[in-house]
């Protein structure tokens, strides 16, 4: 079992302005991913569950995966 990756203050950069497109799916899962607090641990299940997407993880990975921003 791996240690915990070591948390880190924000430098500054975290709060630039993006201007970041997507599709309407896409922008309200990266919404949630911004909502996860610094440290915190999610799954694909859980976010497709906080936007109302129950069924929809496996989409949640597609979204994760296409962020320009990640």
């Amino acid at each position: 079992m791996r240690a915990p990756a070591e948390v880190r203050e924000p430098s500054g950069w975290e709060r630039l302005p993006l201007d970041i497109s997507g599709t309407a799916f896409q922008c309200r899962v990266w919404k949630a991913l911004r909502e996860v607090s610094r440290g915190d641990r999610t799954t694909y299940g859980e976010i497709a569950e906080k936007i109302g997407r129950l069924k929809a993880s496996r989409a949640v990975a597609g979204a994760c995966a296409a962020n320009p921003g990640a």
